[in-house]
C-alpha cells in the first residue's frame, strides 16, 4: 500500500479485506484517528475503527476524504482497524526483511521491519505492524482498538 511517496506492507495473513471508504464515518479529532468504517459481512453490520495512514507518516491529512482505499487488518484475536491509504500495490513474497533503521524505530514505533526492492526502483517498504498501529492510535487519540 502506499500513502504519498513511502510504501507500507504487512503480512498478507494480517489482511481481511481491502474496500473503499465511502461508508468512513467522519467522527475523528484531531491525530490520526479518521473516524469508523461501516464494514458488512453477509448480514452483519459493525463499524471499525480507521487511522489516517498519511497522518501517520507525517503526510498532510487525508480528513475527510473519500478516496484511495481502506485496507482492513486484524490483530491479535478477532481485534480489527481500517487502515486509509492512497493506493494499493503489488504484493511481493520476500524473505530479506531487515529491522528498521533506529531513527525510524524511535519516531515510528509501528515500523516492524524494512524490505529493500532489488529492482531498478531500489524502493523501502516499511512494515507496519497492526497491533503497534492499534497502539499508536490509542495513544494518539485516546480511543480503544475494538
Amino acid at each position: 500500500m502506499a500513502c504519498g511517496s513511502l510504501l507500507l506492507g504487512f503480512d498478507a495473513h494480517d489482511v481481511v479485506e481491502a474496500v473503499s471508504p465511502q461508508r468512513l464515518l467522519d467522527v475523528a479529532r484531531d491525530g490520526i484517528g479518521a473516524g469508523l468504517l461501516e464494514v458488512t459481512t453477509g448480514r452483519e453490520k459493525r463499524f471499525v475503527a480507521a487511522v489516517d495512514m498519511s497522518a501517520m507518516c507525517g503526510e498532510p491529512r487525508r480528513a475527510g476524504s473519500r478516496d484511495g482505499v481502506a485496507v482492513i487488518v486484524r490483530g491479535r484475536g478477532d481485534a480489527t482497524v481500517a487502515l486509509l491509504v492512497d493506493r494499493l500495490v503489488h504484493v511481493i513474497e520476500c524473505d530479506n526483511v531487515q529491522p528498521p533503521p533506529h531513527a525510524v524505530a524511535l519516531h515510528s514505533a509501528w515500523v516492524d521491519g524494512i524490505v529493500q526492492v532489488s529492482d531498478a526502483s531500489n524502493e523501502m517498504i516499511y512494515l507496519v505492524d497492526p497491533e503497534r498501529i492499534a497502539a499508536a492510535h490509542r495513544t494518539a487519540d485516546g480511543t480503544v482498538w475494538p
